[in-house]
C-alpha cells in the first residue's frame, strides 16, 4: 500500500491506490469499534421495544373489541 501523511495530523495517512484516509491510531480505532457496538445493542433494543409495544397494542386492540 503506498500512502502518504496527511498534513496536521501524525496518525491519518492517505493510500495513494485508492484515495481513502486511514487512521492508524489503534486506540481510537479500538474506542470506535466499542461506540459502534454500543450503537447496534441500542439499535436491537429499540427494535426490541418497538416491537414488544406493537404486540400490546394488538392484544389491546383485542381487549376492547371484546375478542
Amino acid at each position: 500500500m503506498d500512502k502518504v501523511q496527511v498534513e496536521g495530523n501524525s496518525d491519518l495517512y492517505r493510500d495513494l491506490n485508492n484515495g481513502a484516509v486511514v487512521n492508524s491510531n489503534r486506540d481510537e480505532y479500538e474506542k470506535y469499534m466499542r461506540a459502534k457496538k454500543q450503537r447496534n445493542v441500542m439499535t436491537n433494543e429499540i427494535n426490541n421495544l418497538k416491537h414488544e409495544l406493537d404486540e400490546i397494542k394488538q392484544l389491546l386492540k383485542k381487549l376492547t373489541n371484546g375478542n
